[in-house]
């Protein structure tokens, strides 16, 4: 069920398959999840070359693209105490936030910064 708050658009999604004359199925780019769409709830996404349209997904859901980390702290001997200053994407060093582990493990940006700094030894689970 729609909340009435609810936004009207969401996306842009991927088309995999019209079910029905009035129902697609159409993958989320953000989690690769299947939904199902009603037709009258879709308009086309015209991609200009210069925005990537998973950050346009990604910033529906008010999850925004980080450019790199670029400091860590770990207050013990457990990954669960470090923090890592997380640059976002299109901010400047005044929007940095500092992330726990748990949070940015799965970044792409984490394996870059351990890649550059081969001296950094974090604590093991």
């Amino acid at each position: 069920m729609e909340h009435k708050l609810q936004l009207p658009w969401r996306g842009p999604l991927i088309v995999v398959e019209k079910q029905t004359d009035s129902l697609y199925l159409c993958q989320d780019l953000t989690t690769k999840k299947i939904l199902q769409i009603p037709a009258d709830r879709m308009k086309r996404y015209f991609i200009d070359g210069a925005t990537d349209p998973v950050e346009v997904a990604a910033a529906d859901k008010d999850e925004f693209p980080v450019e790199a980390i670029i400091d860590h702290h770990c207050a013990g001997a457990k990954l669960a105490t470090c923090t890592f200053q997380v640059r976002w994407k299109n901010y400047g060093p005044a929007d940095d936030s500092w992330l726990p582990y748990k949070e940015v493990k799965q970044l792409e940006a984490l394996d870059k910064y351990l890649e550059a700094h081969p001296n950094v030894r974090l604590p093991s689970k």
